[in-house]
């Protein structure tokens, strides 16, 4: 399934005709996108692959689940502690807890070993 690369736009100075056609052009385009970029235009940016049980394609899935993360966060929020232990309390949380679920509750139900020990 071919789909367009939206994240390297494009703008044709030459077809503008304006005489701010180039700066307008440079402002456009995203930096770096050729030169940092190792994947092909034709290459989707993100994961299509298909998920079990249901299908989904893993993006979605991605999506969908880092939603419920953020519910469950706005949820808890609420106890964390006042003042700069907060942005302990809530790195905690939304970076090194999601993790640790991925390890011992996600990996041991698709019968991955837990946590992963960098080998395949």
């Amino acid at each position: 399934m071919f789909l367009p690369d939206v994240g390297r736009l494009q703008i044709d100075a030459q077809e503008m005709r304006s005489p701010h056609a180039a700066k307008t052009a440079e402002r456009s385009r995203p930096r770096g996108t050729r030169t940092i970029s190792p994947m092909p235009a034709a290459m989707p940016s993100f994961g299509y692959a298909p998920t079990k049980p249901f299908g989904v394609p893993q993006i979605w899935s991605f999506a969908f689940w880092g939603g419920v993360w953020g519910l469950i966060f706005g949820l808890v929020e609420r106890w964390f502690p006042q003042g700069p232990m907060y942005y302990v309390a809530a790195f905690l949380f939304g970076a090194i807890a999601p993790v640790l679920v991925l390890w011992f509750i996600v990996f041991p139900l698709k019968g991955l070993p837990s946590p992963p020990d960098g080998t395949r």
